[in-house]
Order: structure tokens, then sequence, then C-alpha cells
């Protein structure tokens, strides 16, 4: 397969619960696949360190099972080229059957013009100078006094008397700097049923936009025509709305779990699919832009958020310096 001599390798493995075990589903599952023996110049993931983690079943100062592993048999697994998982439900049927297979694999040597510094790079020395460190200090307030009021059952969208006079006029933002894009980013909502930091998730959004000609700065307000207004008054191009519309562990990640607990590995981090929202609405009038971003990464719900954060922030730069 693709120059190299496979080998045909099949694993079966089950979890069964004692009498007395927390954890009452048992589990099995077979993986039938072709696997290569592929060098590598570089690792990405191969190296991380498992980090040890409970399972679902399992939560803290509850019940806590001892786990015990035994494995039969040293074949050699190598890099999987083709490879198919079923799992089996209590009747011995598949009730879940997925493959992975590499299509394309290639060992040509890369165009050093890919490797090339890109045009109009500058270095930095610091990460003062990469980033709007006064406009993150401004998201980062904003982000502070925004979880407050949740905590004290305030409304968000309600600035208090200090908001009207403080750094959140435009006076105290600064005038927008001559041929800069200053966009208006709202609260981000939450239309999940999860518990969500949604000042730390605008400050995230917030020093994504910002940068290379293109101010992101808060806004007070969250309803729209309010927003608009506000977005108005601190001299805003575009009104950014943005929601958190899904959040969800990967249903691969739990098959995943399943594997890593059969075997006694474990990666350390869930796999979690996030989804937002937004539109992004200009000023001075026309046509608003509606869309969604999504990730789906390692390391928990942040990470993906984050990642789909980012995503969302690259269309809207995109969109705004057009």
């Amino acid at each position: 397969m693709f120059g190299y001599t496979a080998r045909h390798i099949i694993m079966k493995s089950r979890t069964e619960h004692s009498p007395d075990a927390c954890d009452k589903n048992d589990t099995a599952y077979e993986t039938d696949g072709w696997y290569i023996d592929l060098e590598f110049n570089f690792e990405c993931l191969m190296n991380q360190r498992p980090v040890s983690r409970q399972t679902p079943q399992q939560p803290a100062g509850g019940c806590q099972d001892t786990m015990r592993f035994r494995r039969v048999g040293t074949a050699k697994l190598g890099y999987p080229v083709l490879v198919t998982t079923r799992f089996y439900g209590t009747d011995g049927k598949v009730q879940t059957e997925m493959t992975q297979e590499v299509v394309s694999l290639s060992r040509a040597t890369l165009d050093a013009a890919l490797f090339d510094v890109p045009a109009g790079y500058t270095e930095t020395q610091n990460p003062q100078e990469l980033y709007d460190m006064a406009g993150m200090m401004q998201a980062m307030q904003r982000a502070n006094r925004d979880n407050s009021n949740d905590e004290s059952g305030a409304s968000s969208t309600q600035p208090n008397a200090n908001d009207r006079g403080g750094m959140n006029t435009p006076a105290a933002l600064g005038a927008k700097q001559p041929g800069a894009i200053r966009v208006g980013v709202v609260r981000v909502g939450n239309k999940t049923t999860q518990s969500l930091d949604a000042g730390n998730l605008r400050v995230t959004l917030i020093a994504a936009i910002s940068g290379g000609g293109v101010e992101a700065i808060p806004l007070d307000e969250t309803a729209p025509d309010a927003a608009q207004a506000e977005a108005k008054q601190k001299d805003c191009d575009y009104v950014l709305f943005t929601d958190v519309s899904g959040l969800k562990q990967s249903t691969a990640n739990k098959i995943g779990g399943l594997l890593g607990r059969a075997t006694g590995a474990t990666s350390g981090a869930d796999r979690f699919e996030a989804k937002l929202d937004y539109t992004l609405v200009p000023v001075a009038g026309g046509a608003p832009t509606q869309a969604a971003a999504s990730a789906k990464e390692d390391g928990g719900a942040d990470v993906s958020l984050n990642a789909a954060l980012r995503k969302e922030a690259q269309a809207v730069l995109a969109k705004v310096r057009k």
C-alpha cells in the first residue's frame, strides 16, 4: 500500500464489570486494519504526556472503580492506512462502525517557497509589539465587569454609572487611528445549556480581531438597536454579534475514550465540537453578514470554543478588509 508492505492486524477488546463495580456498562469493539512502517521527521502529538483523569462515570468524591488491564498478543501496529472499527451492543450486534482511510501519501520534497518568509512580514521582539496590549487590557477590564454583573444578578446589557463615565466612553477609548477599521464587539451570547464565561470569550474574540489596521472594542449594549447606536457613538464601522449555538462532546471522542479505557491509555483531553453563529452589521447601513464558525479540538470545551472564535475572527477580518 503506497509502496509499503502493510500488515493486516485485527484487535478485539472488551470491558467487563465486577458485581460491585460503579460503572456497570460493558463494552466490546474490534479494529480491523492495515498498518505500515512510516518514519516521520517530526512529531506533533506523539510526545504529549498522558494526563490522568477520571472517567465521566466516576465523579470526584463519588464511587471510584479500580481498573485492571490485560493484553494478549504482541502485534506491532504502526501507521494506520486503512482501519475499520466496530462497536458491539450487549446483543452482540454491531451498533457503530467507522472507517479511517489514507487516500493519498507522498514522500515528495516540498517546494522551498512554502517556507519563505511571507511578504509584509515584520519581526517583533516581544508580545507587547505583537498585540495591541492597550486594547486587550480594555477588553479584559470590561470582561471582569461582565462577570461581576453576572454574579450579582445585574443585567449585563445596562452598564452602571461608572461605565458611562469610564474607559468605555469614546474619549477613554481614544480616537480611531487614520485609516483604521473599528469593530464593536457585543457580549457573546449563550444558546446552549453549558455554563460559559462570556466575558473571557469576548476577550479572546477581541484579541483575535485586533491588529493590522483593525481595532476591536467591547460594547456595553446587547440589544441590536442599542448596540448600533453605541457603536456609532464610538466611531465603529461594524457591530459584531456572536452566539454560542452548540457545544457538545464529539461522538468520535467518546468512542476514543472507550478505546483508551480498554487498552489502558488515556489521552488526557476531551474532544468537543463548538459552533458559533455570528452577524456582522455595517454601522453605515447595508446588508449584514450572517455566518457560522465551528471547531472540533482535543483539550476540552474551552479549546474548541477558542478555536471557533479564531475562525470567526479570521472571517470577520477578511470581510471588513475588503
